[in-house]
């Protein structure tokens, strides 16, 4: 056995009366303890933040990570050679100089595989380590990464949402099940020491599971109410549920490049410009989806958002799609919903094809688009809950979404136009509408122009449309007057704003999902007669069950893992006699199958602790919980 430190080699100062100790958690950082013995001057007292390996002889490293501090030291008095000091060691594995970077501010990771998830959070904390060792495992509904907390944090939640290890050792990250690897404790194997072993029964058995979840959207709601030229508020049967207001898109343009914690851009001809606190394009590769900026992450279509796409300017040689939503490649043809700027005129596009009115292009104007979605599907995937036995939930979630594509148009010669109302160019309802789709605030063919800001927020899940006499029903745009709205939904009050009072006998239709805790039961017949109900009520924290749907699957996981019998116990014995041979180093993780007496059952590793006795011969006492 060997401790180097930074690439020195202090396994002769080891002090032979306290053996190295290292110590492996499920999903959290290993640790590692010494002490060294310092007798002659020459010795060179390890740094802080020293790099720390401790190997075998065949070069198996047990432990690699970086000291926490200035090791503590003691005088034990003098030798022949001079003072003697005893030097007290603490190490953390490598993941600690991740942990000591700040997360930057990233918007919700939104349909991501677990291991997508762990590859950008190591990213953001500017890890050049080895990834191939991390597995996708499992698509997780929204991740939101916090600038409060570490990266290893993040990955111990990533790695518990989809039952799985993650460590960071040697320079690499991994990212595996658990279980992939079975050790196996028998009394039939010569190497078995059953003096060793402990086993427990705790009674952890439950066969009637509650899952009490988040407040959810309840029953459809439709509020009819007709107007008389006078009233601006009007009461709602219900408090409609709304998603919490989240701007997850606030771009100014202020910087002098794209963020990429923020965006990623195409653009081979180099067209694309930020300066003046806008967004410029200059010419283009003349082929749909060749210039293109999108955001980092999915946009989830689904309760209310509220998409605004700058100010365009732009004149009538620009052929480009602006604030586009896309079920595919950035390309025209996949355009659920956005705004077609060609041949000199603008018009929306939906699902691939240019329809409505059109709005001609004057380069001296300026050009406000708004996208408004509306869903009273308000989650398009459910939350996935794993037991050890099956994972439960994780399907997409079918929905229609209702369409708004406005544009206002300003003329800065104009101060009139500054409070004209918008030009609607599209309002209809799309069924079977994507649950996902990609936002490409620029896709250019070409375009000599600007945008100046994107915004997309959650707004209130309330759909106001209204019909005055004899005219055709509209929709009424629903938020603040900056973003020219009409009306405002506050707690359970649709109110209009005084520009758009309802005239007399307007006939005004709300739809919106009422609110309620959520929380889902499921039973088990067969064990409540075998051994009785035992009843549990639970609410999680990861991840958060946003349904009764979710709290269902969440119940029916648990209830998998609290009907079966629970066994918990220790082994330990020395290295010579590990269950899987000398070479093997059972990790955190890893499965054990117990085959011994009257027991037969099976465990994950959750701690491993290794304690080094001898030095010269590898040998060492692991014990594992």
């Amino acid at each position: 056995m060997k401790l180097l430190i930074d690439s020195s080699d202090y396994t002769s100062h080891l002090d032979a009366a306290t053996h190295p100790h290292v110590k492996r958690v499920l999903n959290e950082p290993a640790t590692m303890s010494a002490t060294l013995i310092a007798s002659d001057p020459s010795f060179v007292v390890p740094a802080t933040d020293a790099r720390v390996i401790l190997e075998r002889n065949d070069s198996v490293r047990l432990f690699t990570g970086y000291l926490d501090g200035a090791p503590a030291w003691e005088h034990l008095g003098w030798n022949e050679r001079g003072p003697v000091y005893r030097y007290q060691l603490k190490a953390t594995s490598d993941e600690v100089i991740l942990n000591r970077k700040r997360l930057p501010q990233r918007a919700p990771m939104i349909n991501r595989t677990a291991g997508g998830a762990l590859k950008q959070l190591a990213a953001d904390a500017g890890s050049t380590m080895d990834v191939t060792g991390v597995q996708d495992i499992a698509t997780i509904a929204q991740f939101t990464p916090s600038i409060q907390r570490t990266f290893s944090d993040h990955a111990a939640e990533v790695a518990l949402r989809t039952r799985s290890v993650y460590r960071v050792h040697d320079g690499k990250i991994t990212l595996a099940p658990v279980g992939g690897v079975t050790h196996t404790l028998s009394d039939a194997s010569d190497t078995f020491d059953p003096a060793t072993l402990t086993l427990d029964r705790p009674q952890k058995i439950a066969n009637d599971v509650t899952v009490i979840g988040r407040v959810e959207p309840r029953a459809y709601v439709k509020d009819y109410f007709g107007g008389d030229n006078v009233t601006l508020r009007f009461q709602l049967s219900e408090r409609p549920f709304t998603r919490r207001n989240r701007t997850f898109i606030d771009e100014e343009f202020t910087a002098t490049a794209l963020d990429p914690v923020w965006w990623t851009k195409t653009d081979p001809a180099n067209a694309l410009t930020v300066s003046g606190g806008k967004l410029w394009s200059a010419g283009g590769t003349g082929l749909d989806g060749g210039t293109t900026v999108s955001f980092v992450e999915p946009i989830e279509l689904g309760g209310a958002l509220i998409m605004q796409h700058g100010e365009l300017e732009t004149d009538a040689s620009a052929n480009a799609v602006i604030g586009g939503l896309y079920s595919g490649a950035v390309t025209r043809g996949n355009c659920f919903a956005g705004f077609s700027v060609q041949g000199g005129v603008l018009r929306a596009l939906v699902n691939g094809a240019v329809t409505g009115p059109s709005i001609t292009i004057n380069p001296t104007h300026k050009y406000s688009l708004t996208t408004r979605l509306y869903s009273l599907t308000q989650f398009r995937a459910q939350e996935r809950f794993q037991s050890s036995v099956a994972a439960h939930g994780g399907a997409s979630v079918p929905g229609n979404v209702r369409v708004v594509l406005e544009v206002h148009d300003v003329d800065p010669a104009n101060v009139a136009t500054q409070q004209a109302a918008s030009t609607v160019l599209y309002d209809a309802v799309i069924g079977a509408a994507p649950g996902f789709c990609t936002y490409a605030l620029l896709n250019v063919a070409s375009m000599n122009g600007s945008v100046s800001f994107a915004r997309v927020q959650r707004a209130v899940s309330t759909e106001v449309r209204s019909a005055p006499p004899a005219q055709a029903t509209r929709t009424r745009l629903v938020g603040s007057v900056a973003e020219g709205a009409e009306c405002i939904i506050l707690g359970s009050q649709l109110v209009f704003f005084p520009a758009y009072v309802p005239e007399a006998n307007e006939a005004i239709t709300v739809r919106y999902r009422g609110q309620g805790s959520s929380a889902g039961r499921v039973r088990d017949n067969v064990s409540v007669a075998a051994v009785g109900e035992r009843a549990r009520v639970a609410n999680l924290l990861k991840p958060p069950p946003r349904s009764a749907e979710d709290c269902e699957n969440a119940a029916a996981a648990l209830l998998e893992d609290t009907t079966q019998t629970a066994v918990q116990g220790a082994y330990s014995c020395w290295t010579d006699f590990l269950p899987n041979g000398v070479p093997s180093d059972p990790l955190p993780g890893d499965a054990v199958a117990v085959n011994v007496a009257s027991v037969a059952a099976s465990a994950i590793i959750r701690e491993v602790d290794v304690e080094v006795f001898d030095l010269a011969d590898d040998r060492s006492r692991e014990i594992r919980q």
